[in-house]
């Protein structure tokens, strides 16, 4: 089963994890660009790796399962 990262701001803004850029950073985007991913393990590997900026901010993370 395929998921996306879904991060909700503290305002209730919801964006998805995108794929890593040049630099190898992922970011928070629109859904149309969200990475699918094809694990839980990937999925949450990805969370992991997001910069800790975004958890200063509030910013939480969840999978969500696509079809």
């Amino acid at each position: 089963m395929p998921y996306l990262v879904k991060a909700v701001s503290t305002s209730g803004v919801v964006t998805w994890v995108s794929e890593p850029g040049l630099d190898g950073v992922r970011c928070i985007s629109l859904r149309e660009r969200a990475e699918i991913f094809r694990s839980t393990e990937d999925a949450n590997g990805a969370i992991c790796d997001m910069p800790d900026a975004f958890a200063r901010c509030g910013i939480k993370f969840s999978l969500v399962e696509t079809d």
